[in-house]
């Protein structure tokens, strides 16, 4: 049994072992009852994402597309959205610098909101 809290993220393999494990219990692509109960117990998941992974899976015909069906879809879609510092230094260059004594003139000045120039000058780039 694998254990950790129930709403953790599945990795891509551990995917793969749930949905074999529901395969390997189903008779003619139908899950007998309480199977995804426990198959939730058994990953320590929530049965809803068991629900989805097998729902997926049933949704793809072709045997090359199965980890594209039960991957993660989160995966490079999460976090805040990168932001190219030339565009941050020049709002700031085109801004007087009797203006720029704190971020919050700074970014009235500019179109760069408060947290991005924050989070620019944490992690030193200008």
């Amino acid at each position: 049994m694998v254990s950790g809290p129930k709403g953790r993220k599945l990795t891509d393999d551990e995917r793969l072992a749930l949905y074999d494990h529901l395969l390997s219990k189903s008779v003619n692509l139908k899950l007998p009852d309480a199977s995804i109960r426990a198959a939730a117990e058994w990953f320590n998941v929530h049965p809803r994402t068991v629900t989805l992974i097998w729902k997926r899976r049933l949704y793809e015909n072709d045997d090359v597309a199965l980890m594209s069906a039960i991957g993660n879809r989160k995966k490079d879609r999460v976090g805040s959205p990168s932001i190219d510092t030339k565009i941050v230094n020049d709002a700031l260059v085109s801004v007087p610098a009797q203006h720029c004594q704190t971020l919050r003139h700074a970014s009235a000045g500019t179109v760069v909101s408060i947290s991005t120039l924050w989070r620019v000058l944490e992690r030193g780039e200008i």
